[in-house]
């Protein structure tokens, strides 16, 4: 049934068909973005899909990129994939199922090649013998089979290996190690491993370690050292040929239910990761033994198992998946959190990384394989961790941004990866204003230390410096035709100067107060003005003649928007925020007060969704008529500047936190 059937039942029935409508979208994408925190993608999907089609914008299409953050995925099982193994050379996948089969599937298409058949109960852990030309799979009926990957043959099958395997890993020298568990009246439960030798095909170790199953183990990069983990939160560890006691490592207790459920050396074999029910991950030192770090994915409300914890191939980062179906990212150095991915709506199990590192694999309890490119989980894509920015501005193509800085520096990062391209000092106190021109080929800065300076885009060159004040300069904006900037002049002026040769066009006043924020409508017809009591100036361009003389704000900086395909202009001031015909200044109406005081404002570029940067520090997006808030996203500081990109898919906020927080919609 339609989730939006119980807020029928609600809806007033005065509301016409279209307020119903626009209602129920609105209800629709509080409901999904409330799901999405609780990682309950299936949910949120079912929310995205109930919102009436007509009425969705931009963030409709950002919470639905939000909830599908994998590039592509594949049915490969109809039961729950319970473990997946890459090849050497990352050709190649394989997937165990608890419907007791196993599959090798071409890892660039997702193609299932072999289907293996052969354990009669679940199967887990495959994994792939060093050379890559032979698979292991463990399986619950207690047997380990070897298969041959070109053929997908059977070629071995080891027997009591105890009641049931739930895990393996090729060693040196054809070692394959195989852990389970046994059990007698007398004895009770107990943990064992066996150390086969897959060239004569006969175990050479068989070892105890615990009272309850042995769940996980793993091999060092060196070969040297064996872990295991149990079903009572314990890890061993034994160096090989040395099979004695084994040293032991235990998380701090607490009163959740802690077994253990995965392990992994870091590549370098310095510590050891290790997941547990707890819905934690600790990293312990292998020469301390000590826990450092703990990937903590717990919350208040409620603790889900975490299923699976890698090392990425460069070392740095870690990667959990658990039962809540979410895929996190963390950095070696302190378990700091860096980013958390939706895709799976069922359990996810398990996760493997390409041997390149640029890709990782999930498999959940509904057998279904994800494939995550992680140049496009890159936590430097969505928030640039700079110095505090004041001003953004994208280049023409979307290619850029360029960020007004801190101590006066102008920062060029490229848009897709975030990578910072220049770094140049363009003020001397704090760059608070930046524009670009339409052609690409100009920048425009303002700045603390009263100037405003035009730059070459492409060399940083400075080109001219247009006005030099002592007050705080806040904004300068091109022509859509790029031949001249206007910026704040002398008093309550502004002024019109030639790019690129600088010369003074003219002069605009009214008297007043002097101007903090200034904007071009998208014509490059009509030019408005903040001022600091409040007041905004909209302007004839061509005939260089005062339109009308907006009033009604209380004092304070005032934030302007053009709307970009009517002739309309948005203003706030406080939490007041008003429209405005640009023909003849004429109050179209106040679409209500926002939540607290308003920075900034920018409408997409079809002019359907406005962004508002506030001082409570939330990054908001309106509809523009009546504004209301269509998505919230609280920051740690207040807002001071927000940008939608040329082709309305992302948009940019600068809360004063150090960081540029991006919102990416597909």
């Amino acid at each position: 049934m339609n989730p939006l059937v119980c807020l029928l039942l609600l809806a007033p029935l005065a509301q016409d068909g279209a307020a119903l409508s626009w209602t129920l979208y609105g209800a629709a994408l509080k409901a999904s973005e409330a799901s999405l925190r609780l990682s309950e993608v299936d949910q949120a999907r079912r929310w995205l899909a109930a919102a009436p089609a007509e009425h969705r914008g931009f963030e409709w299409r950002l919470l639905a990129a939000r909830a599908e953050r994998s590039a592509r995925h594949h049915g490969v099982h109809s039961g729950t994939l319970t473990d997946l193994a890459v090849s050497p050379d990352g050709r190649w996948l394989a997937a165990a199922c608890g419907d007791g089969t196993a599959s090798l599937i071409e890892a660039a298409s997702g193609t299932v090649v072999h289907v293996l058949k052969g354990h009669t109960a679940a199967v887990w852990s495959p994994d792939f013998a060093p050379d890559g030309r032979t698979l292991a799979t463990a399986s619950s009926d207690g047997t380990v089979r070897l298969w041959e990957v070109a053929s997908g043959r059977e070629l071995a099958c080891y027997r009591d290996n105890g009641h049931g395997v739930s895990a393996l890993a090729f060693g040196p020298d054809g070692l394959l190690a195989v852990c389970s568990w046994k059990r007698s009246a007398e004895r009770g439960v107990w943990g064992v491993v066996s150390v086969w030798d897959t060239a004569s095909g006969t175990r050479i170790e068989a070892l105890e370690h615990g009272v309850k199953p042995i769940a996980s183990l793993d091999f060092s990069p060196d070969g040297t050292q064996l872990a295991v983990g149990t079903w009572d939160a314990d890890v061993a560890l034994w160096r090989l040929g040395e099979w004695g006691t084994p040293v032991r490592l235990l998380p701090p207790k607490n009163e959740d239910y802690q077994a253990t459920r995965d392990l992994a050396f870091s590549p370098d074999g310095k510590e050891l990761a290790v997941s547990y029910a707890d819905g934690r991950a600790r990293v312990y030192d292998l020469t301390s033994h000590a826990p450092v770090a703990t990937l903590d994915t717990t919350t208040l409300e409620s603790v889900k198992e975490l299923h699976d914890v890698i090392w990425l191939p460069d070392g740095e980062r870690l990667a959990t998946v658990g039962a809540d179906g979410t895929l996190r990212l963390w950095a070696r150095e302190g378990g700091r959190f860096l980013g958390a991915f939706a895709g799976h709506a069922l359990s996810a199990q398990t996760i493997v990384a390409s041997p390149d590192g640029r890709t990782l694999y999930t498999g959940d309890a509904g057998g279904e394989l994800r494939v995550w490119d992680l140049a496009a989980l890159e936590p430097a894509r969505d928030v640039w961790r700079d110095r505090t920015a004041y001003g953004l501005a994208f280049s023409p193509d979307g290619a850029r941004v360029a960020l007004a800085c801190w101590e006066g520096e102008l920062r060029i990062h490229e848009f897709a990866s975030g990578k910072l391209l220049a770094s140049f000092p363009a003020h001397r106190q704090s760059a608070v204003g930046v524009d670009w021109s339409g052609d690409g080929r100009w920048l425009v800065s303002t700045g603390n230390d009263g100037r405003v300076v035009l730059w070459d885009a492409t060399d940083h060159r400075l080109v001219k410096e247009l006005v030099q004040h002592e007050r705080q300069i806040l904004a300068a904006a091109f022509a859509p035709d790029s031949s001249c900037v206007a910026a704040p002049a002398e008093g309550s002026a502004v002024g019109l100067w030639s790019v690129p040769a600088g010369e003074r066009l003219a002069t605009l006043d009214d008297g007043g107060k002097p101007i903090d924020h200034l904007a071009l409508s998208p014509d490059g017809t009509r030019l408005a003005t903040g001022h600091g009591d409040g007041t905004v100036r909209l302007w004839d361009v061509p005939a260089q003649r005062l339109v009308a003389r907006l009033q009604g704000h209380p004092a304070g900086q005032v934030a302007l928007a053009f709307h970009p395909g009517r002739a309309e202009l948005v203003t706030a001031s406080g939490k007041d925020v008003r429209r405005w015909s640009t023909r003849d200044g004429a109050a179209l109406g106040a679409p209500g007060a926002a939540a607290s005081g308003v920075y900034f404002l920018a409408f997409s570029p079809d002019g359907t969704r406005l962004a508002a940067g506030l001082t409570n520090g939330n990054f908001e997006l309106w509809e523009p008529g009546t504004g209301e808030v269509l998505l919230r996203q609280p920051q740690a500081a207040g807002v001071w500047a927000t940008a939608f990109a040329p082709d309305g898919n992302a948009v940019l906020a600068l809360p004063m936190d150090d960081t540029v927080r991006i919102f990416r919609a597909r």
